[in-house]
């Protein structure tokens, strides 16, 4: 059974199959592992490297799968419905316990976008990192909630 393959725009000679293979020609290209995922590494048409993760490239040409990129009015609007929390003006907290980031970094993995803030647990109970200028604090997800009146 041969998978469907479509060409990789600014990228000619390489090409990505359904299930995320990227060949070259006849030549399948070997694949990076990293972090759960598998990342392929081109060159592109005006000799520039790229390297992407092929399944959600794949997913992205062959189910027409658009990322789901956050945005401030997504987040405090449908679906989300989320609430400023009043000490951290930086920081969103919705109904269910979601805490997501509305004023991101300049720098850093998450610089540009807003995304959800990530939990860590500690006896049981959630906790995320809110900074406000140069401190920060480890706050528990409860405690986020009593201070936005969600409870």
């Amino acid at each position: 059974m041969k998978a469907e393959s479509k060409l990789l725009e600014g990228a000619f000679p390489y090409s990505i199959t359904s299930d995320g293979n990227v060949w070259r020609g006849k030549r399948r290209l070997v694949q990076q592992y990293k972090n759960g995922r598998w990342y392929a590494q081109i060159y592109k048409e005006d000799k520039t490297k790229w390297c992407f993760d092929s399944k959600k490239m794949a997913d992205s040409l062959f189910l027409n799968q658009e990322p789901l990129i956050l945005t401030k009015e997504k987040v405090l609007g449908d679906p989300y419905n989320a609430m400023v929390i009043p000490d951290y003006p930086r920081y969103a907290v919705n109904s269910w316990g979601s805490v997501f980031c509305l004023d991101p970094p300049k720098r850093g993995p998450n610089a540009g976008s807003v995304y959800r803030v990530k939990e860590s647990y500690n006896n049981g109970k959630s906790y995320v990192t809110l900074s406000e200028g140069s401190k920060k604090r480890f706050v528990a997800v409860d405690e986020v909630m009593l201070m936005v009146g969600k409870t």
